[in-house]
């Protein structure tokens, strides 16, 4: 029951002005890299190696080679591979290659679908599916079969895919994990070890697995948004990319411009000011 103080509300400062204003800025700068303007040129030099190497085989493979792709996402990085890896299967695909498709995620016959079908072809793509391969849970069964009397394990399933071992003019392998990529470039480069393997990778997934193309076990990778609008400028194919990345930029070099402002420039507060 005892009595309060009755608390006054002061009047609201006009710090929000400034926050639309520089709201209005970034939403501003963001859509003018976006919409206007001519993509960036990308000189040579600024390619990594192992893109280059990528093009280079590119150029060299037939019209009407056998690729196997590998589908080795989640459905959340769907938009990000699709950014990664349209412009670099448009130097391949066309209407006579033949395609193939295994998935180590359970809705990769989904996203091959989704991927294929954005391709500027004039007809469908048709491609044959393997199915889905779990890896990780066939190598674990595969280390139990080994000796059946030290793992005495009950109703252990019998693995009934196998891995393509030759017959493809290339291996594409479209991941968002370094450890699963790791495991398929491992198993992959003893199956078949004439055939060239590609990785095209989302950003995080690059910097660990660029030793497997140094060591050679793999020919090429392009890695993350950033690799691949470079390697589509270059090819003047791709505009959209290009335009995505240089968005991406603007608002990056926004949000510093506005977190040094911030911490330079403080709103003044008077003892009445509340909130």
């Amino acid at each position: 029951g005892a009595s309060r103080p009755l608390r006054k509300h002061g009047k609201r400062t006009s710090t929000w002005l400034l926050r639309l204003f520089f709201a209005l800025l970034l939403i501003g700068v963001v859509s003018f890299a976006l919409f206007a303007g001519d993509p960036p040129q990308i000189q040579e030099r600024m390619i990594k190696p192992q893109n280059q190497a990528f093009q280079t085989w590119a150029s060299e493979i037939s019209p009407k080679a056998s690729l196997l792709l590998i589908f080795d996402y989640q459905a959340g990085y769907a938009q990000e591979m699709a950014l990664i890896a349209n412009p670099m299967l448009e130097s391949l695909v066309n209407e006579e290659t033949e395609i193939t498709i295994l998935s180590s995620s359970v809705s990769g016959k989904l996203l091959a679908q989704r991927l294929l079908g954005a391709l500027e072809i004039d007809r469908g793509l048709e491609f044959d599916d393997l199915g889905y391969f779990p890896a990780a849970s066939f190598g674990a069964y595969g280390l139990a079969n080994r000796d059946p009397g030290a793992w005495p394990l009950a109703d252990l399933p019998e693995p009934v895919h196998e891995l393509p071992k030759e017959g493809y003019d290339g291996i594409l392998i479209l991941s968002d994990s370094d450890e699963s990529a790791r495991s398929w470039v491992e198993q992959l480069s003893v199956l078949t070890p004439e055939t060239p393997i590609n990785l095209l990778l989302t950003a995080q997934a690059g910097p660990l697995l660029l030793p497997y193309w140094e060591s050679g076990q793999v020919t090429s990778m392009v890695s993350g948004i950033s690799e691949a609008a470079s390697i589509a400028v270059s090819e003047e194919k791709g505009t959209s990319i290009a335009s995505y990345w240089r968005a991406y930029q603007a608002g990056i070099l926004m949000l510093m411009v506005a977190m040094l402002i911030g911490a330079f420039v403080v709103v003044e507060r008077t003892p009445r000011d509340q909130g």
